[in-house]
């Protein structure tokens, strides 16, 4: 399924129920359903396991479409955590049972992918991570509390992780899939971000679950080194160019007001030099966001190739995540000057812009490691 394709397919399946679903913060299986039919869910799995491979150059652009046809960044995050946190880490860490076990049904969409990492108050941080799978009678006795789980209040299926060793370290999580069927697991509660509403976040509660062995995902050990690591990457630079084809909506919005201004003729010399700085500022941020936005695809084809994020790649997401938040917060003001009408779905767009608060966290914490790893090197 080519970007045009799947452009066409979310307005006329995605864009027409955004209204109704956004405002009853409704995730539609039927929808869902429909975008497994149309293929959504085989990038980058392997065709031999029901995919059709494809380069990442295509899921990229593939993102961009989705979002420029249906105008719904909350519905596109919970397609990327359910195709790559999910679907293709078991294609590609999975046992050959698993994925035989699980793959068809995510792929077609009639089930429901999600990752489970964050805990209250720490976040994802392996080190200090409170989950813990303990080995008895042949199982895994998985207790655990995660919060914020993009897609947590409708998975199906869930991978979580959880502490296997007895010393908190990044070298004892491991990875578990776990069905949303396995006693002791619930959605303790939906948790509201005020944004992305399409995309359901939820706290979950693992207690007492007994998995058994064959549900370990990978080595032990692999829940952090390998794993997450690889998805913290595929994440990050898909969100940024879901983010930056939003913007380049609301930026083609405020330019056609401009030109309908621009039109009319509406006031006399002084107006008509306002407008001609106005449009200098359309461009220049027209100019600034393809730029960004060339960059990102650049980047997240490149990430989509490995299952690590390397020292470089790290400091050009950083860049790119920070970059993409400085623009947004220089357009506001202009399109709040500018004043283009705020029909629907321009609210929605604007407040899903906050995901950029959250790469803002992450910024600081890498930013820090960073600083941290700079001063070691120039003191020793």
């Amino acid at each position: 399924m080519n970007a045009e394709a799947i452009r066409e397919f979310a307005k006329e399946e995605v864009y027409p129920t955004l209204a109704g679903r956004y405002e009853g913060r409704e995730f539609s299986r039927d929808l869902w359903q429909k975008m497994g039919r149309a293929g959504l869910f085989k990038f980058l799995v392997p065709k031999d396991l029901g995919g059709f491979g494809g380069r990442p150059e295509e899921l990229v652009a593939a993102i961009e479409a989705f979002v420029a046809g249906g105008q719904d960044p909350g519905l596109c995050l919970s397609w990327i955590v359910h195709l790559l946190i999910h679907t293709r880490v078991i294609a590609s860490f999975g046992t050959p049972g698993q994925k035989e076990k699980y793959l068809p049904a995510l792929i077609s969409g009639e089930r429901v992918g999600a990752l489970a990492a964050s805990e209250p108050g720490t976040g994802a941080n392996p080190v200090k991570m409170r989950a813990r799978a303990v080995r008895q009678d042949g199982a895994f006795r998985l207790d655990a509390r995660k919060i914020f789980i993009t897609n947590g209040p409708v998975a199906d299926v869930v991978i979580v992780l959880a502490r296997t060793g007895e010393q908190p370290s990044k070298e004892n999580i491991s990875a578990f899939v776990v069905e949303a069927s396995t006693p002791g697991f619930r959605c303790a509660q939906r948790m509201e971000l005020g944004y992305l509403n399409t995309s359901p976040h939820g706290e979950l509660a693992f207690e007492g679950c007994e998995v058994p062995q064959d549900c370990m995902l990978g080595r032990p050990g692999d829940g952090h080194l390998r794993i997450s690591r690889a998805v913290f990457g595929w994440e990050r630079t898909l969100v940024t160019s879901g983010m930056a084809a939003a913007f380049g909506i609301l930026l083609d919005h405020t330019a056609s007001f401009l030109g309908g201004v621009q039109r009319t003729g509406v006031g006399g010399s002084e107006a008509g030099e306002s407008r001609q700085a106005m449009r200098e500022e359309l461009a220049w941020f027209h100019v600034q966001l393809e730029a960004l936005r060339e960059m990102g695809r650049g980047l997240a084809a490149e990430v989509l190739r490995g299952f690590e994020l390397d020292g470089r790649q790290m400091e050009r997401l950083l860049f790119l995540g920070g970059s993409l938040n400085e623009w947004w917060e220089r357009f506001v003001p202009f399109f709040e000057r500018v004043s283009p009408p705020r029909d629907f779905p321009v609210p929605i767009l604007m407040n899903d812009a906050r995901i950029l608060k959250v790469n803002l966290l992450l910024r600081s914490v890498q930013l820090g490691r960073i600083a941290d790893s700079m001063m070691a090197r120039r003191n020793g």
